[in-house]
């Protein structure tokens, strides 16, 4: 990813650093406090002002509108919501299937586009980051002697370190190497890896603004990570770390900052476990490897070739103490990607749902609380007696237990149902909320009165509610999600594979020089069921056309009929891609059908050539025979009519004088077409009873 630089030293940049990290700490921990508020919105956390004995149900306004919103979303950004289109359109093709491979087969891409979307829907944004990856595995090699050339070649590798050698001179006063040592990284896998950063280890300076595609620029932009030390010690092996890392590291007291709220309240507090220290909890010299350190990833913009000019770079820093790696940064920006549900602009935060929601919930959970009340004061009553045996028995009475007692001594306080005035304002509020979201209980299926609708209301009302959806879907599949796609075309094209890939479960095939090239990017975005599927219906227009008149016209090919299958059963939700041959194989078939020699025509699918045969001339009939490849039989002008297979001799005499008669020259007939019995009723001749 770059050469280590060197000019610069520890001291100096960790006070470059300093001042914008105390800004960007002040900055999140103020989200963290609304990111714990607006979690315990979520999870329905008690408001601290219930009483024992009355209602303290809290009403699922923030959850139902985030479950209804995730629902929604995640059928939109399925495996398949981009179309990928460059300069060579087969080229284009599979990149874009290498790309949803590398997303949702090598990664776990589902769950990292919930979680995404779970905090974009939930908190201020979310935040994906999109880097190049190694995974490897290290290899000891030891070597007894070597000579220059070969320790030179093996220094080139790039995946293999020299960690210690002896050198020698030799009599001649050359030199070798003995004793050499190296460490071999094997890989496992190298490619675009994208993640999804907890809110509460992204960092970013006040100057930061939000540029194209949901990326983030500014002084500072900090990922605050954990690692243990065998990671680190792994890292720097591995080369990626300054020698002598790990020892630093390791001489270091405890480098861990204490949980933010959030956090704590997150993973711990909303779950009621008491547990909440994640250090491990041995201080054993053998066991130092599992220790964390935490690791603070900062894109920072710093004169590193005294040109006068800043240059992106990437500095690791641990405890504010250790630079582990000051590097160029390789993608010439913060390697984040920004998403906001609400986003405003000129800002790097947007407005969260529960903000919104916040006095809704607690609105509908005072009115959903007075009815229970009520219900539960009409229902049990509140005796009222002077009796004392018979007051320590209502205290424990259950249902239909007997008491005790004189009944002229006992009484009642009077109640009343509940109020109709509640009961409308509860729906009043539950309309209020549904014009916030746009999420109404038509497209919930949760509104019973809806079957007393017309088909017209509600597909009206449902057409009107995908409106804010689709804005929200624009609003993340145009920014952060795009970009993401960006990242992964910008990675592949910088780190591009050595040899040829197969993709796994296909038979493409993609080559290092299919991934070169510009590209755009155009996202699908369907939001109702209804609306997918109105357009599954035109594509089936669209194929009918295509098969009856597109493909004759050269318009289209049979590859575009395919595509528009898969279009229409992928907006049904069904997957028939093992039901039909791919574009490859389609071609494929082509050629060999081309390479295969072409049949004879078969004459006999057009005409009756039994009956029409007798009315050829002799030079006809001949052609018909050697179309056939049958060889008249050289004694048939001596056989009798009766050795003719199928003649008999009247009939061979007719024949004879018929064709007699029909090659002499006859005077001309005025008849119509339509009055000849040759012709049929369009006036066109009909031959061995095919019109033709």
């Amino acid at each position: 990813m770059g050469d280590d630089i060197k000019k610069w030293t520890d001291d100096e940049i960790v006070g470059l650093l300093h001042g914008d990290m105390e800004k960007a700490k002040s900055i999140q921990g103020e989200l963290a406090t609304q990111r714990e508020e607006y979690y315990k919105l979520f999870r329905m956390a008690l408001y601290g002002n219930e009483r024992e004995g009355f209602a303290q149900t809290v009403a699922p306004t923030v959850f139902c509108n985030h479950k209804w919103s995730m629902a929604n979303l995640m059928e939109i950004f399925n495996e398949e919501f981009f179309l990928l289109k460059g300069e060579d359109e087969e080229r284009a093709a599979k990149f874009q299937r290498l790309i949803y491979t590398q997303m949702f087969n090598q990664q776990d891409g589902f769950a990292k586009f919930y979680d995404f979307l779970f905090n974009a829907n939930l908190y201020h944004y979310s935040v994906f980051k999109v880097y190049y990856k190694e995974e490897f595995d290290l290899e000891n090699e030891k070597f007894e002697r070597l000579s220059v050339e070969e320790l030179a070649r093996l220094a080139q590798d790039e995946n293999v370190t020299v960690t210690k050698y002896d050198e020698v001179e030799l009599e001649d006063g050359g030199f070798e190497y003995q004793n050499v040592k190296i460490v071999r990284k094997v890989m496992n896998f190298a490619g675009p890896h994208f993640e999804v950063v907890p809110n509460w280890e992204f960092y970013y300076s006040p100057d930061c603004k939000i540029n194209d595609w949901g990326g983030i620029e500014g002084r500072l932009v900090c990922h605050v990570v954990r690692r243990t030390l065998n990671d680190v010690r792994k890292r720097e092996k591995a080369g990626i770390y300054r020698p002598g890392t790990f020892e630093k590291v390791r001489d270091l007291l405890d480098t861990v900052s204490p949980d933010s709220p959030d956090k704590t309240e997150i993973l711990f507090n909303a779950d009621s476990i008491s547990e909440t220290d994640t250090k491990e909890p041995s201080n054993l010299e053998d066991n130092i490897l599992g220790r964390q350190v935490e690791i603070k990833e900062c894109y920072f913009n710093l004169d590193i070739d005294g040109d006068g000019l800043q240059e992106p770079v990437i500095i690791d820093v641990v405890n504010d103490q250790v630079v582990c790696r000051i590097v160029e940064n390789p993608y010439k920006r913060p390697c984040f990607r920004i998403g906001r549900i609400s986003p405003e602009p000129h800002k790097v935060t947007g407005i969260a749902n529960p903000a919104i929601l916040d006095n809704d919930q607690k609105i509908a959970t005072n009115l959903l609380r007075l009815i229970q009340d009520s219900a539960a004061f009409d229902c049990y009553k509140n005796p009222v007696t002077s009796d004392h045996n018979m007051f320590v028995m209502l205290q424990s009475r259950k249902p239909y237990a007997a008491i005790k007692g004189d009944p002229s001594k006992l009484g009642e306080v009077k109640t009343s149902p509940p109020s109709q005035f509640v009961l409308k304002a509860y729906e009043l509020i539950k309309s209020e909320n549904e014009e916030k979201t746009g999420i109404t209980r038509y497209n919930q299926g949760m509104d019973a009165s809806s079957l007393n609708k017309t088909a017209t209301g509600i597909d009206a009302i449902m057409s009107a509610s995908a409106k804010p959806m689709r804005l929200v879907a624009r609003v993340l599949g145009n920014g952060a999600i795009k970009g993401l796609i960006r990242d992964f075309i910008f990675i592949n094209q910088k780190w591009p594979p050595h040899n040829t890939m197969r993709l796994l479960g296909t038979k493409i095939t993609v080559n290092p020089e299919d991934l070169d090239g510009q590209h755009e990017i155009e996202i699908d975005i369907g939001v109702s069921i209804a609306e997918k599927n109105a357009m599954a219906n035109q594509l089936d227009l669209f194929i009918q056309f295509a098969t009856q008149a597109g493909i004759r016209m050269g318009i289209m090919s049979p590859v575009h009929v395919q595509r528009a299958q898969r279009k229409k059963y992928k907006l049904l939700g069904i997957k028939i891609d093992e039901m039909m041959f791919s574009e490859d194989e389609m071609q494929e078939n082509a050629e060999m059908a081309k390479r295969a020699p072409k049949e004879p025509t078969d004459l006999r699918q057009y005409v009756q050539l039994d009956k029409l045969f007798p009315y050829l001339t002799p030079m006809e009939q001949a052609q018909i025979l050697q179309h056939f490849e049958i060889q008249p039989d050289p004694r048939r002008g001596n056989m009798p009519a009766e050795a003719m297979s199928g003649e008999r001799p009247a009939d061979a005499v007719k024949l004879m004088q018929g064709l007699a008669s029909a090659r002499q020259p006859q005077p001309p007939v005025s008849v119509s077409p339509a009055q000849s019995p040759m012709f049929g009723q369009m006036g066109r001749p009909i031959i061995g009873g095919i019109r033709r």
